[in-house]
């Protein structure tokens, strides 16, 4: 059982972090994501700004319409789920999940994107979590700095932005 007071380290964060690629000013979080996990993973080479405009609007799943992203706007965390599967990973996605979860996630290999944010001024970002450091420290790759370095953020930051989202998760896992 891991517990908070271990560093937890994703197998996955070297090569997560030297695959990291910058977004810009657009609202691509997921996008860039997506690419930088399919890259670090998968050896593709997978550029963030065209799986984000890949992923704009409706594609159909069997019968059923599927709104993937609002074009150049968010992500829908089903359409992330549903990108994933497209590079080769299996994936879901969930609400409520619980701080402890992660932690046995990042040991375990997960690709995970808690899904953060705020009501005012309204903003949501995904990022990919790589790292937990005693003393309650999150580490990220953020598509959002321009940075190749590990992006930190407090325990009660991390909590309140997620908790904002009902602690939604985007997880993957290469298929095996």
């Amino acid at each position: 059982m891991v517990s908070i007071s271990d560093q937890i380290k994703s197998p996955y964060a070297e090569a997560l972090l030297s695959a990291h690629q910058f977004q810009g000013q657009s609202n691509d979080c997921a996008a860039y994501c997506i690419a930088m996990a399919s890259n670090a993973i998968q050896g593709s080479q997978l550029d963030g700004y065209q799986v984000g405009q890949e992923m704009n609007g409706w594609v159909r799943r069997g019968l059923t319409p599927m709104l993937r992203r609002i074009p150049n706007w968010a992500a829908t965390p089903w359409g992330i789920v549903d990108e994933f599967r497209k590079q080769g990973f299996t994936s879901r996605w969930s609400l409520f999940r619980r701080r402890e979860e992660l932690f046995g996630m990042l040991e375990q290999g997960f690709i995970i994107m808690p899904v953060i944010g705020q009501w005012k001024p309204l903003w949501a970002h995904v990022m990919l979590l790589v790292e937990y450091q005693p003393g309650g420290k999150w580490g990220f790759v953020n598509p959002a700095s321009k940075q190749k370095a590990v992006y930190w953020l407090k325990d009660d930051v991390f909590i309140k932005q997620w908790r904002w989202s009902y602690n939604m998760l985007v997880e993957a896992q290469p298929a095996i």
